[in-house]
């Protein structure tokens, strides 16, 4: 209701950046609350805007919001990686580089998804990780550490999948960020996974359920199916199907 109501206001005073953002972040909201229809129409609308009013810090925020919010709802991958090379071109243009990082991370675990751990996606995610390190950046150096883990882990690359969880271990420990601890999860239970270790596998998919129902994010799909696939496998057919 109050995001509505600062969209409502925001058109009437015709204030184009404020209705970027509040549009923007009216769909995240739309996202999160589980209703696909009016989140996908208002991001849409909210990437519009935010490229009509030409604010670089509404850009950025609308190239990493709207293909996270996407993944979730489309299958449209072409659109989204459309978008997120959009945002890595402009954020290497203005010398931006913690955008620069965002970005890249953003649009290798799009191109993962659509076509799997590839050396593209891999070459990216490295170029993420060494940016947000040069920038001393802990909890997007954590983020990308762990999605550098996952497409290694797809790719077999058990052993620098470790290596990269390792080194995120502490930076989700002592960093109150609840978006990297949930990459984090995800990315522990991937490896868990990979290795046969069905026991970690559940713990790490179980936080990373809980993690996102914190953000009352039901309406990521992809957090379930790894923790029931998992739990499947230990023989807890309850909790699976609960």
């Amino acid at each position: 209701l109050v995001l509505r109501r600062a969209v409502e206001v925001a058109t009437r005073v015709d204030a184009p950046v404020v209705l970027a953002e509040a549009m923007m972040d009216l769909g995240v909201s739309l996202s999160m609350l589980g209703r696909k229809d009016d989140c996908l129409q208002v991001m849409d609308e909210a990437y519009r805007l935010a490229k009509a009013a030409g604010d670089f810090n509404v850009l950025m925020r609308i190239y990493v919001n709207y293909p996270a919010t996407g993944l979730n709802w489309v299958s449209d991958f072409a659109k989204i990686i459309e978008v997120s090379a959009e945002g890595v071109e402009l954020a290497r243009k203005a010398g931006s580089l913690q955008n620069v990082a965002w970005q890249l991370g953003n649009l290798c675990d799009t191109l993962a998804q659509q076509t799997g751990p590839t050396g593209e996606a891999r070459a990216m995610a490295l170029e993420a990780v060494e940016i947000a390190e040069r920038i001393g950046d802990e909890p997007l150096v954590g983020m990308r550490l762990a999605g550098l883990a996952v497409i290694q882990a797809l790719r077999g690359e058990v052993d620098e999948a470790a290596v990269c969880i390792e080194r995120a271990a502490p930076l989700a420990e002592v960093n109150p960020d609840p978006q990297l601890r949930l990459v984090f999860e995800y990315a522990s239970g991937v490896r868990a996974v990979i290795v046969g270790d069905t026991t970690e596998a559940v713990r790490s998919f179980q936080a990373t359920v809980a993690i996102g129902r914190s953000f009352h994010a039901e309406a990521l799909p992809e957090m379930f199916p790894p923790l029931v696939r998992s739990l499947m496998s230990l023989g807890d057919r309850d909790a699976a199907t609960s």
